[in-house]
C-alpha cells in the first residue's frame, strides 16, 4: 500500500480465518519470487514481524499456488534453461550396458531410443521444426469431386 507520499507502506497481518486480499496476494506473490521462494521473508517484506510471518507465511504462500506460471513452478524446483541443455547433451551421448555372450563381460552400447528422443527435443527447443501450415495459406488446396451415381 501506498501513502499520499508515495512510500510503501507495511501491511498489518491479515486476521485469522479472513480470505486475504488480491492486492496484498499480488505484493506477496512479487516478493515471494523476489526472496527465491522463501514465504517468510516475503512476509516480512510486507511489513510483518518475523513472528508473525513465520506464522503466516505457509497459509500466504498457499493462497498464490495457483498464480504462479510454469516457468516459475520450474525456476522453484531448481530446474532453469542451462541444467536441461546440460541433460539433453548427456542422453545424446546416452549408453546401455549389455551382455556380450563372445566376451562373457558386460560391453557398452549406444541407447538408440534415448538419443532420438534428446535430439528430438533439442531441435522442438530451438525450433528446428517447420511450421504446420496453416488452412488458407495458398500451401494447402482442397479438391471437392461432386458426383452423382
Amino acid at each position: 500500500m501506498d501513502n499520499k507520499n508515495g512510500e510503501l507502506q507495511p501491511y498489518p497481518p491479515a486476521q485469522r480465518g479472513r480470505k486475504i486480499p488480491d492486492e496484498r496476494l499480488t505484493a506477496f506473490l512479487a516478493l515471494y519470487i523476489e526472496h527465491d521462494f522463501n514465504g517468510t521473508k516475503a512476509c516480512i517484506g510486507l511489513g510483518m514481524t518475523p513472528a508473525d510471518a513465520k506464522a503466516h507465511a505457509y497459509r500466504y504462500t498457499k493462497a498464490i499456488r495457483g498464480r504462479l506460471s510454469m516457468q516459475q513452478e520450474m525456476r522453484r524446483a531448481g530446474l532453469d534453461v542451462a541444467r536441461i541443455c546440460r541433460k539433453l547433451d548427456k542422453l545424446m551421448d546416452a549408453q546401455e550396458p549389455k551382455w556380450n555372450l563372445h566376451t562373457k563381460q558386460w560391453d557398452h552400447f549406444e541407447n538408440c531410443a534415448a538419443q532420438l528422443e534428446a535430439i528430438k527435443q533439442t531441435a522442438r527447443l530451438l525450433n528446428l521444426y517447420p511450421a504446420e501450415p496453416k488452412e488458407g495459406d495458398g500451401t494447402t488446396v482442397n479438391v471437392i469431386i461432386d458426383v452423382k451415381l
